[in-house]
């Protein structure tokens, strides 16, 4: 390494100083214990490293004991030598002091360990290999690796593995760490739910115990169900970033956790239901905002999110037991590894879905990192802690516990299912009412087993408790075929709302409802279950079958309610009955048929004919004639995703709108990029910018479509000449005038200076495009060899009646300050009678504001100006490491959808505060280069094995080549720099967050 001595010296000087500070705060964090915050729940550490590092996956036996997995292989560094591969451990507190004292090695030889689960017992019973005298002795574990899922047995009792059979594999060049398989759920009825991450939009085929199998590779993540046994395989929903964790409540209805994409903020908690798209392709880049990407159910077709989650939610649980207060029956709990807290959500029915409010039940510091969560057989709940935000191995880890203050936990070798497990069946036998889930169906079961009619009459009887005669319910439905098991109409209410119940009784009748209470059902659907809503529309397909065959305008009209309704549920599996029910004629004919149906139902019937056909050519022409851009822009997204490159003139004839609105121009430019075979990288989705080009320079689009276009261009391209920028500013169209303006904002032409100088002066022009030129002037003014022009055009429009262009003049007077007449100007209005422009010209001046408190910005600003601001040159300078709308820098991340995951008081702290909380794929690293040189940027990407793709504060990208690294060294502070509210006045500030708050 050619450093000079005086150089190294300073610098290991300082590395060891700050190394030595981080270690001493490290250990102190690491000692801090997370809190509850309801002072009725406690939470006690339970295990901790050297008992077990970076552990993932958890889960707890019917006995107690915590069944838990220790990842060795999750990015190790370079001489780690705890394991060579991921662990299961099986963790008792054999003295009932709360503390793991037991611990047994259940499997090893692991790679990439994600999700243990242990088999239920009342699952044995439902399979039929259940043995009575050991029942509670969980001698078969599901586990979860990135490309393959086994059951492992424990033949013997030792509670080490002595049978590992796989159930499902993935083949795929992919090998990241945790975007692969994870996350086991079941339900009453037998099923498995797993997940399957993005894969870095490598191909892959997973395949079954059975030999089905499904491939794909770029759409996005996926949720699959199957038998326990691996048979039986199927693709149940897809538009996934990584769905790591997912649960089934008491009621049979499946939740899963969604990491964000990089730029697309919040996590998502899911309500997944079968065929049931949400939105996400990986193949449109990785930052998640690609106009065919959508993340809250923005596009037709696809699904909100229940509600947003903390950031890298890990894990998620229905709570069904009695360890907890009451109110916790039927929450989900959700862990966030990257806001150091476990969420409550309390679920209510919307339509044919849910939404939830988010309280935090625990929350941590730094240190704090929840990932797996599972319940206890005595209600309390256990969950692993990686610690660290490291994504490398560091030797850390914890398991916590989680109950209500004063509740003991109880040895499993004092368990009565351990010590008298005969005596535990019986007690099950009458725990038909039980809180614990796992009792309650293990009874019902064993209860059915002896004979129905006791379950019977339970279902029956309306006094019992709902989840009672659920439960039972689930038996009869499983083991009754020929026997009448209910009275329907006795056991269901008349009139709604109808409840989970209801929903399996009409599942089990197979008596479909008549389409006007279908109807009437969903104009009031609020408070029914979503269940019973979307099964009811199984009554919908004689329908939808006449609309397919004889075109009925009547059928047509039924549609209509149903989709009017305007529930994306709804739609969702409306589209999935249409899709398999109609033949490809029949999507031709009824999409022809144009008067008897509304856009809507015919938007929904172009996406169950890409379902039904992807290759659908014929479909897509006829389905073309209709001119609403709602449709076309849906049938654009169909022909670019499917790369249909014979239709690729069809999607540019509909450039030749005379006014085409600006999601089906973003919609066509991303098309025409796709089919061209454009290549771009997972972190790069800008549009297609070629054609954009193209649409510039034709006058024969319209003057609102080449304004457009001018907006997605990137303002340095060497194709937007002056000439060009200088029709634009010429044009008297105000969207044209704006859009070249920006441009000059980012990429300034010093030819154009006098046409920006023209507009400021005119106090006849807006507002709006006199402050804008006044930013782009500012950008303009360090080209002038002279500034005698700009700076005396400054000085008089300091006396401007606007107050929003006398800002602006001061803001661009910062980098003229040295000047006299400027210096004298700006001394003068420090000491005048209007505060915000005293401080504008404290800022001019060179001097800093005093440091802010988000008290002192809690509310107002304007948005416009906090636009001006975050583009401005002399300011502080947002726009040079981040994009909002296709412009500004590729280094932070792109905020073009920031408030949708950020409320005023975070987006506030992320700017007064920004290495309070760094998420990890924004990690600042210091290169120490074999030069002597010292880089400190981002990772923005992998050129290609040799070459890293580096981002630096000043917003510059650099390629610097791996083997001229000496090395590597990850920073605890941001790239965004501190202090950054003393470059700003309060109000300056205020204008910026409410301009962050528009940006969803």
């Amino acid at each position: 390494m050619r450093f000079t001595s005086i150089a190294l010296l300073t610098m290991l000087l300082t590395l060891a100083g700050q190394n030595s500070l981080v270690s001493a705060q490290t250990e102190n964090q690491v000692t801090e214990f997370p809190r509850s915050t309801d002072p009725r729940i406690q939470i006690e550490l339970f295990a901790e490293n050297p008992q077990i590092v970076t552990p993932t996956g958890i889960d707890v036996d019917e006995c107690g004991r915590v069944w838990a997995i220790e990842s060795n292989t999750h990015f190790p560094p370079e001489g780690y030598r705890r394991a060579d591969s991921d662990r299961i451990l099986v963790m008792s507190d054999t003295e009932g002091d709360g503390k793991a004292d037991q611990i047994v090695r259940f499997a090893d030889g692991l790679t990439y360990t994600m999700s243990v689960a242990v088999k239920p017992t009342w699952l044995k019973y439902l399979e039929g290999d259940a043995d009575k005298g050991k029942i509670c002795r969980s001698n078969q574990v599901f586990v979860a690796t990135r490309n393959e899922v086994f059951l492992m047995s424990d033949d013997d009792g030792d509670l080490k593995a002595d049978r590992k059979q796989s159930l499902l594999k993935v083949e795929t060049p992919g090998s990241y760490p945790h975007n692969g398989l994870a996350g086991f759920a079941f339900d009453a009825a037998g099923w498995m739910y797993i997940g399957f991450g993005e894969n870095l939009g490598a191909e892959y085929t997973i395949t079954g115990a059975d030999g089905t199998a499904y491939s794909g590779g770029g759409e996005g993540g996926n949720v699959y169900r199957c038998r326990p046994d691996g048979t039986e395989l199927k693709l149940w929903a897809t538009g996934f970033w990584n769905p790591h964790a997912s649960c089934v409540d008491a009621f049979g209805h499946l939740f899963t956790v969604d990491n964000d994409p990089d730029s697309r903020p919040p996590c998502r908690l899911l309500h997944i239901i079968q065929g049931g798209d949400y939105g996400y392709r990986f193949r449109n880049g990785r930052k998640g905002l690609h106009p065919f990407t959508s993340w809250d159910g923005e596009l037709p077709g696809t699904l909100p999110m229940v509600a947003g989650t903390g950031e890298a939610p890990s894990g998620i649980l229905a709570y069904e037991s009695d360890g907890l207060p009451k109110e916790y029956i039927g929450n989900l709990l959700v862990t966030s590894w990257g806001d150091h807290r476990i969420d409550r959500f309390k679920l209510k029915p919307k339509g044919a879905t849910f939404t939830a409010t988010r309280t935090p039940l625990i929350e941590g510091g730094e240190n704090f990192r929840p990932v797996g969560i599972a319940t206890a057989p005595d209600g309390s709940l256990y969950c692993t802690d990686w610690v660290l935000r490291d994504y490398k191995l560091h030797g850390k880890g914890r398991i916590w516990r989680i109950s209500r203050k004063g509740q003991k936990s109880i040895s499993p070798e004092k368990t009565i299912a351990m010590q008298q497990p005969e005596t535990y069946l019986a007690q099950v036998q009458k725990s038909l009412d039980s809180a614990h889930l796992p009792t309650r169906r293990l009874a019902a079961w064993l209860i059915g087993t002896e004979g129905g009619q006791t379950l019977r009459n339970i279902v029956n009887n309306q006094e019992q408790p709902l989840r009672t005669r659920y439960e039972s319910m689930m038996y009869l439905a499983d083991n009754s075929t020929d026997v009448p098991v209910i009275n329907a109409q006795h056991a269901t209410k008349q009139g709604g709302p109808y409840t989970p119940l209801d929903t399996e009784i009409m599942k089990y009748d197979k008596k479909n409802l008549p389409v006007n209470r279908i109807i009437s059902l969903l104009q009031a659907r609020d408070g029914s279950d979503p269940s019973y809503l979307l099964y009811s529309l199984q009554g919908l397909i004689p329908t939808i079958r006449e609309l397919g065959s004889s075109r009925s305008a009547e059928s047509g009209k039924l549609l209509d309610q149903v989709v009017d309704v305007h529930d994306p549920f709804i739609d969702s599996e409306l589209i999935r009955l249409i899709a398999q029910t109609f033949q490809e004629a029949d999507f031709k004919k009824t999409l022809n048929h144009t008067d008897a149906l509304s856009s809507r139902l015919r938007l929904l019937i172009i996406l169950a004919a890409r379902r039904h056909n992807p290759q659908a050519i014929d479909v897509i022409k006829v389905a073309l004639s209709n001119p609403e851009p709602e449709l076309q822009r849906a049938l654009v997204q169909w022909i670019a995703e499917e790369n249909l490159v014979e239709l690729k003139p069809e999607v540019l004839n509909i450039m030749n709108s005379k006014e085409l609105e600006p999601q089906l121009f973003d919609a066509v430019l991303a098309a025409v990029q796709l089919l061209e075979g454009e290549q771009r990288s997972r972190n790069d989705e800008a549009l297609g910018i070629e054609f954009a080009l193209k649409i510039l320079k034709n006058e024969q689009y319209s003057r609102n479509a080449r304004a457009r276009a001018l907006s997605v261009i990137p303002p340095q391209h060497s194709q937007l000449t002056a000439a060009i920028l200088k029709s634009f500013l010429q044009s008297g169209h105000q969207p044209s005038v704006l859009a070249a303006i920006r441009v000059l904002q980012l990429a300034p032409r010093k030819a154009l200076l006098g046409e920006l100088r023209e507009l400021i002066a005119d106090q006849t022009e807006s507002e709006l495009i006199r402050t804008e030129a006044l930013v782009a002037l500012a950008a303009g003014i360090p080209l002038e060899q002279s500034h005698d022009a700009s700076t005396a055009l400054l000085l008089a429009t300091l006396k401007d009646p606007q107050p929003a262009v006398r800002a602006e003049a001061l803001r661009a007077l910062r980098a003229l300050k040295e000047e006299q007449s400027v210096s004298e100007t700006l001394s003068k209005l420090q000491s005048g009678t209007e505060p915000e422009i005293a401080d504008l010209a404290a800022l001019a001046a060179g001097k800093n504001m005093p440091a802010l408190k988000y008290e002192d910005v809690a509310e107002g600003g304007d948005p416009g100006a906090g636009r001006r601001i975050f583009f401005h040159p002399n300011s502080v300078r947002c726009s040079q490491c981040h994009t909002v709308h296709h412009q500004g820098g590729q280094v932070g991340p792109d905020l073009s959808v920031v408030a949708r995951a950020m409320d005023r008081k975070k987006l506030a702290q992320s700017i007064l505060h920004p290495s309070a909380e760094i998420a990890p794929q924004f990690t600042v690293w210091t290169f120490l280069m074999e030069s002597g040189k010292v880089i400190n940027g981002l990772i923005l990407g992998e050129a290609n094995k040799d070459n890293l793709t580096v981002g630096t504060v000043d917003g510059k990208v650099l390629t610097i080549k791996r083997k001229e690294i000496e090395e590597q060294i990850p920073q605890k502070a941001s790239l965004m720099p501190e202090k950054l509210s003393e470059r700003l006045t309060k109000q300056e500030l205020r204008d910026l967050i409410a301009y962050l708050q528009t940006l969803k």
